[in-house]
Parts: C-alpha cells; structure tokens; sequence
C-alpha cells in the first residue's frame, strides 16, 4: 500500500532517516510521487518520482521510470533515468539505462550511461556500457 506521513526511521546510510512515504512489497503503484521527503519503495512503482530528500529501493523494490532526489540508495532493481547528487548501488542491485550524478557508488550491476564527477565501482560491483566521470575509482568490472 502506499502510506503519506507516516513516520519511521530506517538505516541505509550512517544516519537514520525518516521515511514518510512508502509502497510496500506486494504493491504495485503507477503514477507520479513529488514529495519534500524521502520515499521507501519496497513493490513495484511505474512512473516518475521527484523527492528532496532520498528515494530508498529495497531488495523486493522496481522502479520503472524517472527518478529525481538528493541522494538514491537501491538494493532492489531501477530502470529508467535517475539525477540525483549522491547514487548508492547495493551488491544485489540491478540498474539500467542513465544515472546522472555527482557521486556514484555501484557495488551491484549497471547496464548503461553513468554520467558522474566521482565514480566508484566496488569489488562486486558490474558496470556496462558508457561512463563519462572525472573520477573514477574501480575494484570490480567494468566491460
């Protein structure tokens, strides 16, 4: 289900953040979401999602469409376009098609263009096709 204002705090990065709205595993959701907080997306959601804060896609987690937030932490699986300053991608994470970002750390696997200031690909992590970065730092593949 999809819930607004609902307050809970999670740990995907060092410190909590509060969670107010969320799309549960087993809910599937189509539409746009504009939000001044952060969202957790734990279903499926289809469709375009602009945040302030941070957009969390957990490990049951799919996001079709476009993402735009401060900072995007995913475990679960992204296709579609994302811009945001700060883009996490777990071990079990699968992303493709665009990332913008300044900060990229990808420990999953990304299948497309990365367009980013700093790049960090983690032991884990798979990158494929097209990467224009200022920085890049690299412990996995990158074919």
């Amino acid at each position: 289900m999809f819930f607004r204002n609902r307050d809970t705090e999670i740990k995907p990065a060092a410190t909590p953040v509060k969670i107010s709205s969320f799309i549960t595993r087993n809910c599937k959701f189509e539409g746009e979401i504009t939000t001044d907080d952060s969202i957790e997306i734990s279903g499926d959601f289809i469709g375009n999602i602009d945040s302030k804060k941070e957009v969390i896609i957990n490990e049951f987690g799919s996001v079709t469409g476009t993402i735009k937030a401060d900072r995007v932490v995913t475990e679960g699986k992204i296709s579609g376009k994302v811009t945001c300053n700060t883009f996490k991608g777990d071990k079990k994470s699968f992303t493709k098609e665009y990332i913008e970002a300044i900060s990229v750390t990808i420990m999953g696997t990304f299948d497309g263009i990365i367009k980013c200031d700093e790049l960090n690909v983690q032991e884990s992590g798979i990158v494929k096709k097209s990467i224009q970065s200022k920085s890049i730092e690299v412990s996995g593949k990158i074919e």
